[in-house]
């Protein structure tokens, strides 16, 4: 009788409701970070963000046209293949290009 007291005690539940982490809280918040994160993403690629923030499609394409100026990397030779030594005491890795 005295056991049957101790598990009603008020304050204190029994059962899955007592459990911290419950697998459907975790269930639920990973189905709506989903659902948040697949929208904004949708959101993003079809241009309804665009929209929203007021840029025009000639903005938008315009930005997507320009493309940043190459930089000048100078002249190009061609070299016939060499070996160069690695630095290792015994010698056994070299590269070869």
């Amino acid at each position: 009788m005295a056991d049957e007291e101790k598990k009603d005690a008020p304050g204190e539940e029994t059962g899955p409701a007592n459990k911290k982490g419950s697998p459907m809280k975790l269930i639920i918040l990973l189905l709506l970070v989903l659902v948040i994160g697949g929208g904004g993403f949708f959101a993003w690629k079809s241009g309804t963000i665009d929209k929203l923030l007021g840029k025009s499609e000639k903005d938008v394409a315009a930005a997507k046209e320009e493309k940043p100026e190459k930089p000048d990397i100078g002249p190009i030779f061609s070299l016939e293949t060499f070996i160069v030594n690695l630095n290792e005491p015994m010698g056994k890795r070299y590269l070869k290009a």
